[in-house]
């Protein structure tokens, strides 16, 4: 049959691989914070569990008092190791420094030497006679020294306890997994001393409670991560980073979402971690689809997509271990709104600049052609002798009239260069805005259009925040066009649009065809001999500008209608 005694060594090699694989495993994470905690942890708890298995082999022979002495060594270094593994993984790293590390190494240094003397190694533990059913093969009396360790080991526990109980409270649920595998690892061999000391138990059970050390921590590193994702990074960098940051594991699960993620992707209030990535964006189906494209992508992929009102680019980069092996992946979301609308402004700008050069070439160099030809064909008709009094009439009706085209070029090009400048002005970015009243803005800019016969109705009243001088602009523009190009008595009506997304010129004249509703808006274009063919393309410039949209269509009475969108108070 086989012996406890046998049962007991067995556990002891058990727990001792373990704690030393996990030892090894951290080694090898040579860039991951809190290594050198988690290593000496271990290989102070493998001297603790070696000592312990030598006492058993020994008992009862001289051998296994020597061991006895030294194994003050083992039970001094787990308890300081593990305040310090405490404090690098709940944040706590800056109270690391040489005076702990100083004040921490009295009590070992004081102890392993002490005991080597006799006068206070009989302080620590005297032993009696020979006792083979003892745990060390004698019996064995505790002195005040060794209580006075015991007592320092355990507060010294219990203060790294305390904060990762405290850590695991306010974290998230995976990390909440972690810091309750780490407490009950710690608590294990912590009772088993105390039950062997204090206690009913007859043998040692400090270091079967290793046992469970080895096995809870050894749980949390390959089930939730423990040394490949430290909380300290997330709470320091990634909860306070611009860009939104979300963390998934080599299955593709949700291990972190930082605030700014949880803005970005409408997720405040719903709980993440643990969850399938594609669950978890099943609301944001443009993020989703953007990270699902990239599931595969070796090392670092980017895209572009619109979600909630958004431009965001998603950038997806793998997470891999000092070996190369896939751990996740690391998805960031930023925001490039303000960047996008930027190039937007760009491009208008650059389009304008095209425009502009259209216009000089070409809308000012025909007026101006006019007036030339017109002042010379003037200059030439007063030239030479007049014959009589009828023929001096002639020449001045005649270079009257050139002078009134003259005239009416010049005019031509002034109400040109009005409109491109208005052109130019009204694409500029809105820098200041201010709530205003629809009806308000369409009285005031009815009031500057010349209507003749033409009447205006305002449906309802809503408030639009814009630039004012520039909207007002946009309907006397829309207004004359109703007025210039519908019938003498053209109605024209102004109301918000269903739902609250803007608001809507219409009118009751002829309309605009099919074909030409996209064309109206180029600069230029033009159905008038006398208009500039600006009026349109200034509207769809301010309204740009504003960060809405404008189509043309046809209203109810068959006329012209716009619609503008995306203007809300």
């Amino acid at each position: 049959m086989v012996s406890i005694t046998a049962v007991y060594q067995a556990v002891l090699v058990v727990a001792g691989v373990a704690c030393l694989g996990i030892a090894v495993y951290a080694w090898r994470m040579e860039s991951t914070r809190g290594q050198r905690e988690v290593i000496g942890l271990f290989l102070a708890i493998d001297v603790w569990i070696v000592q312990a298995l030598l006492t058993t082999v020994f008992a009862g022979t001289p051998v296994a008092r020597t061991i006895l002495k030294s194994h003050f060594f083992g039970m001094t270094l787990v308890p300081a190791f593990a305040l310090l593994a405490a404090l690098q993984y709940t944040g706590r790293e800056k109270y690391i420094n040489g005076w702990l590390g100083l004040f921490l190494a009295i009590q070992p240094v004081v102890t392993g030497v002490g005991v080597q003397f006799q006068s206070v190694a009989r302080q620590a533990f005297q032993f009696g006679a020979a006792d083979p059913s003892a745990f060390y093969g004698y019996q064995v009396t505790y002195g005040w020294f060794l209580f006075a360790n015991v007592i320092w080991a355990y507060l010294l526990l219990a203060l790294a306890t305390g904060l990762f109980l405290e850590f695991a409270v306010r974290a998230d649920p995976v990390y909440q997994r972690q810091a309750t595998a780490v407490v009950v690892g710690i608590a294990a061999p912590w009772v088993g001393n105390a039950l062997f000391l204090f206690g009913p138990a007859p043998v040692d059970l400090t270091a079967l409670g290793f046992v469970v050390t080895g096995f809870a921590i050894w749980w949390a590193i390959y089930a939730d991560d423990l040394l490949d994702v430290m909380p300290v990074a997330k709470r320091t960098v990634i909860e306070n980073i611009g860009a939104g940051v979300l963390v998934l594991n080599w299955q593709d699960r949700v291990v972190g979402l930082n605030p700014r993620g949880r803005e970005l992707l409408g997720l405040d209030d719903v709980s993440v971690v643990g969850r399938d990535v594609v669950d978890t964006l099943e609301d944001v189906p443009e993020v989703r689809d953007a990270v699902g494209e990239v599931r595969d992508v070796v090392q670092r992929a980017e895209s572009e997509v619109q979600a909630r009102g958004r431009d965001l680019r998603v950038t997806a980069t793998t997470l891999n271990d000092s070996y190369g092996r896939r751990l996740g992946r690391l998805i960031l979301i930023e925001d490039i709104t303000g960047q996008k609308r930027r190039q937007r402004e760009l491009q208008r700008q650059n389009e304008r600049l095209d425009e502009f050069a259209g216009v000089v070439s070409h809308d000012l160099r025909n007026p101006l052609s006019v007036a030339s030809g017109e002042l010379e064909l003037a200059r030439i008709a007063g030239e030479g002798e007049i014959d009589d009094l009828d023929d001096a009439r002639d020449r001045i009706d005649d270079i009257q009239q050139r002078i009134e085209r003259v005239a009416s070029s010049l005019d031509r090009m002034d109400a040109i260069v009005d409109d491109v400048l208005a052109l130019a002005r009204g694409g500029q970015q809105v820098q200041t805005s201010e709530e205003l009243s629809l009806q308000g803005l369409a009285e005031r800019a009815w009031a500057n259009v010349e209507a003749h016969e033409a009447t205006l109705s305002v449906e309802n009243d809503t408030t639009l925040t814009g630039d004012g001088d520039r909207l007002q602009r946009v309907f006397e523009n829309l207004f004359r066009n109703s007025v210039e190009h519908g019938d003498l008595g053209v109605t024209v009506t102004v109301g918000e649009l269903d739902g609250g997304r803007g608001f809507y010129v219409a009118d009751d004249g002829t309309g605009i065809p099919d074909t030409e509703r996209d064309a109206v808006f180029e600069s230029g274009y033009t159905t008038d001999d006398d208009g500039t063919g600006f009026g349109l393309a200034i509207v769809e410039e301010i309204v740009e500008a504003h960060d809405w949209t404008i189509t043309a269509t046809e209203s109810d009475g068959g006329g012209a209608r716009f619609d503008i969108e995306g203007a809300r108070s």
